[in-house]
């Protein structure tokens, strides 16, 4: 029963520990710089995504937009490819970040950075 109680304690405690808000701390870096620098991924992340899409490519160079039905002569005639292009966005913001020395941290609960 003794083992089980620990368990219990220590699958709560890794529970919690999961559930910690994250945030981008850089050593010496304000918060104001912070939120540039996360504005700034986040823009490239959101422009590469879409350049990697099936959209960046519409319509294909094959096709003649003079014999192509109304609903394809706009531009992006379909819905952005999601969830994939999130994901990629997600990953491609987070490598901008760490490319600049950022690292995502849990916060304690005066919201400092461990």
């Amino acid at each position: 029963m003794h083992v089980i109680n620990r368990s219990l304690a220590a699958l709560s405690l890794l529970a919690l520990t999961a559930c910690a808000p994250m945030a981008w701390q850089k050593e010496g870096a304000s918060p104001a710089e912070v939120d540039v620098a996360l504005a700034e991924c986040s823009q490239l992340a959101q422009d590469e995504a879409w350049r990697q899409s099936w959209e960046a490519r519409w319509p294909p160079p094959f096709y003649d937009r003079r014999y192509m039905p109304p609903y394809y002569s706009l531009r992006d005639p379909f819905w952005f490819d999601y969830p994939s292009s999130a994901e990629l966005e997600w990953d491609l913001r987070n490598f901008c970040m760490h490319s600049k020395g950022f690292r995502l941290r849990p916060l304690d609960h005066a919201g400092n950075g461990m």
